[in-house]
């Protein structure tokens, strides 16, 4: 089951997108929907109502709950950045989160290398080697060039430093984070 489209009916502007049965009546009611909401709370209900509903308004408790940890986290790494920075590279973290799915790999971040090595277990077979894809290094999403990020953060791309990289992949992290959590509460919820 995929939850965007089963949490896409929680908001009025949504299509519907899942199964209308032929009377025209969809097979998914507000309460199922709702209830696969259940046990999600603070950043991850906010981040999937945002998400997979359309709520824009939704998205201003997850910024705040993404800078309060990127700055906890600057502080543990000791980076020295201003605060308008770190606010901006939130926002490089987001938009590289929701970029297109990178048309080489599909959203695999791997790719097939031509080339086959054997597997020997229970039975001797040949496995495809495995690459990282060279269009979104290993992402599975569009990247960002660092002239275009640091353009978002208000800094000149020279002064982009590692200590800037690390901060975005941390936020990414905690976004793909907050993106488990509603599927997995999604998950359990259709199974039962």
């Amino acid at each position: 089951m995929n939850v965007a489209i089963v949490l896409a009916g929680l908001t009025p502007r949504a299509k519907q997108i899942d199964g209308m049965g032929f009377g025209g009546k969809p097979v998914w009611d507000f309460a199922d929907r709702v209830g696969l909401l259940k046990g999600l709370k603070g950043p991850a209900l906010d981040w999937a109502y945002y998400r997979y509903c359309g709520h824009e308004a939704k998205l201003l408790p997850v910024v705040r709950y993404l800078q309060m940890s990127i700055d906890l986290f600057c502080g543990l790494r000791r980076y020295r950045l201003k605060r308008e920075t770190r606010a901006g590279l939130v926002e490089v973290a987001l938009q590289e989160y929701t970029a297109p799915i990178c048309n080489v790999c599909d959203g695999a971040a791997q790719i097939h290398s031509g080339r086959y090595e054997l597997a020997v277990g229970t039975d001797v077979s040949m496995q495809p080697v495995m690459e990282c894809c060279p269009r979104c290094h290993g992402a599975g999403r569009r990247r960002m060039s660092q002239r275009a990020m640091s353009d978002v953060c208000g800094i000149d791309h020279k002064g982009w430093t590692s200590s800037h990289d690390a901060v975005v992949a941390e936020a990414v992290r905690l976004i793909s984070a907050l993106d488990l959590d509603v599927n997995f509460s999604a998950y359990n919820e259709s199974v039962t």
